[in-house]
């Protein structure tokens, strides 16, 4: 996953680099890390993020997630800290997460300030209750720069030097997923039905190291 055109913002918030840490874990001779989460770092685009202001019903749902603006600087805290875990230690940090009711799955890289660091993000999250409608899947975070408001939130859109690649995206399905790791070698898959098609399972495998 490359980077995105546009002017990045460097680092998180407002400064940042490539210098690790004092303190930073050493992971060593491990050939990657995996983190639970509650809830995915990368999910709704901003515009569905954003409307908490104007669709009330959604506040308690976006508001947990944190691409909503009043979360951007503890994920920005976050992304720097298993950034730097990454570069140090040369290996991918996977999050897992789901509470979200559907399934994806993102790479983030930030080739400014670390260059040999990769995130990967999975989410599967859909037999707990129904699923988000099916047309929930256009609503996922784009491919792109990741972007943060200033001002605890309050303040302008600006973007950031992470780069965000989605790899699969699905609402609207009952859905779990599997990871296999093998050295470097690792993959998610994804299992689920389709609409109409309740009796069969599809899947859907996803190198993330590529």
């Amino acid at each position: 996953s490359g980077g995105s055109g546009g002017t990045a913002n460097k680092g998180f918030q407002g400064g940042g680099g490539g210098s690790p840490t004092k303190g930073t874990p050493s992971c060593k001779p491990a050939k990657a890390a995996f983190l639970t989460i509650p809830v995915p770092v990368v999910h709704w685009s901003n515009i569905v993020e954003y409307s908490v202001y104007v669709v009330k019903t959604l506040k308690d749902d976006l508001m947990d997630g944190w691409g909503h603006p009043t979360n951007h600087n503890e994920r920005g805290k976050l992304l720097k800290t298993l950034f730097e875990a990454s570069e140090a230690n040369r290996i991918p940090i996977v999050l897992i997460s789901g509470d979200v009711h559907c399934a994806s799955c993102y790479v983030l890289t930030d080739r400014t300030n670390y260059p040999h660091a990769r995130i990967v993000q999975i989410t599967s999250s859909a037999v707990s209750r129904k699923p988000v409608p099916s047309a929930g899947t256009i609503a996922f975070a784009k491919t792109g720069l990741m972007t943060r408001r200033t001002n605890d939130g309050k303040g302008k859109e600006v973007k950031t030097s992470v780069h965000m690649e989605q790899r699969f995206a699905k609402a609207g399905v009952v859905n779990f997923a599997t990871i296999t790791a093998k050295g470097k070698d690792l993959k998610v898959t994804f299992y689920y039905h389709k609409k109409g098609d309740e009796h069969k399972v599809h899947t859907t495998v996803v190198d993330v190291m590529k």
